[in-house]
């Protein structure tokens, strides 16, 4: 039940990414499109199965993850510049964004405080209605309101899952 309901809500989400984030067609696109939905879905299973609930969808993603990955034949580019399944230079590779981008995001909206995060995606996506957004405008706002919320150790964690290569 907890798959179903994070499915359902990841398409709802991503429809209302699409319908009111203009996105800017480079780099980090397609975290936009598949992360971070994904990421607000697993909110939304947390709050109605809890951990548990979650849990289950992440062991999941971390093992899919882990299979692309495995079959990746270059070195997986740093999660900021990620260049998903459309690009003509990363072959259809699209297990980053839609498996590890979207646990990074989760792990930096449960450090930073879920609605924080979420109040951050908004007033992100409101700063600039008429113009095209990138991925990596969105992570150094996040990474900005998260720096005085958490420790210099979880903070260097959380900009090495997006900045390394592993």
């Amino acid at each position: 039940q907890a798959y179903i309901l994070f499915t359902a809500s990841s398409q709802m989400i991503s429809h209302w990414v699409l319908q009111n984030i203009k996105i800017a067609d480079v780099q980090g696109a397609d975290m936009l499109r598949y992360a971070l939905p994904e990421s607000l879905a697993l909110q939304v299973v947390r709050h109605i199965y809890g951990e548990e609930g979650v849990q289950k969808i992440i062991d999941k993603k971390h093992t899919f993850y882990l299979k692309g990955r495995s079959k990746e034949p270059n070195q997986e580019p740093p999660l900021v510049f990620a260049d998903g399944v459309d690009s003509p230079y990363t072959d259809g590779v699209d297990y980053i964004e839609k498996h590890k981008g979207t646990l990074k995001l989760y792990q930096m909206s449960r450090m930073m405080d879920f609605s924080t995060f979420n109040e951050c995606i908004v007033k992100w996506t409101k700063n600039q209605p008429h113009s095209y957004r990138s991925f990596q405008e969105l992570y150094r706002e996040l990474i900005q309101e998260i720096t005085p919320k958490i420790s210099t150790e979880d903070l260097k964690m959380v900009k090495e899952g997006f900045e390394s290569t592993l």
